[in-house]
């Protein structure tokens, strides 16, 4: 079984623009506020954001689109939950009638022992090619990666797999307790699972978001632990 764990968690939604987020900037912030440990917020012209002091979980919403993020999840269903919350009440709010795009990125984590051996892992399970092919290309890649866009269930899904330093991990989270938690080595899967137009009823937000947040976690987790499981994790 795969060794990769969720270590950040994203739903965003996409709408056509709304000119009434203006008018709503102060009633959604307060809806929110005090709420899940948040007690922080910012309020600008086109942005409404609330978080916690930490920086670990965030709910944000602009004039195109409605955010929760979540770094080091201790529990997807309670990030489902809050996401399918926020997301479905804001879009109410909003008076939104039509989605453009539903997507939940995943970002999985693995630690890993050494850089080089895991792009040597990485190539060689990737890449079928020969040295004197690589030396075309100058002699073996300081770094490997795998990019692909997936059908997947209902939705289609971005997937980038590779090997990460640190330094490089870091730039992907805001909160500090998950830079000090990254790994001098990782394995990273980051998915981004979409629907684009959904047909999702108003009357119907809550549901549908619901059902997309479990189906999509599901399909996602189940296909890249099958897919690293089959390479022996890279060990």
């Amino acid at each position: 079984m795969s060794d990769l764990k969720i270590w950040k968690a994203i739903l965003q939604i996409n709408f056509p623009s709304s000119a009434s987020l203006f008018d709503n900037r102060g009633k959604i912030a307060t809806t929110w506020q005090h709420k899940h440990g948040l007690t922080e917020w910012r309020v600008a012209q086109n942005q409404v954001d609330v978080h916690n002091k930490a920086l670990t979980r965030s709910l944000v919403v602009n004039h195109r689109s409605i955010s929760a993020i979540e770094e080091l999840p201790e529990s997807y269903d309670e990030f489902s939950q809050l996401a399918g919350d926020y997301s479905s009440s804001t879009l109410n709010v909003l008076g939104v009638r039509k989605i453009e795009r539903a997507g939940l990125r995943l970002m999985f984590v693995a630690e890993r022992k050494n850089f080089r051996s895991l792009v040597n892992k990485m190539k060689k399970g990737f890449y079928k090619l020969d040295d004197e092919a690589w030396g075309f290309l100058g002699g073996d890649p300081a770094d490997v990666g795998l990019h692909l866009v997936l059908n997947l269930g209902d939705g289609r899904a971005n997937l980038s797999l590779g090997p990460m330093e640190k330094i490089e991990l870091e730039r992907q989270f805001e909160s500090e307790e998950a830079k000090k938690a990254i790994p001098e080595v990782s394995l990273l899967a980051d998915i981004d699972f979409f629907y684009r137009e959904p047909k999702w009823h108003p009357k119907s937000y809550r549901k549908q978001i619901g059902l997309f947040l479990e189906d999509g976690k599901n399909e996602v987790q189940e296909m890249v632990n099958r897919f690293v499981d089959h390479f022996g994790g890279f060990q």
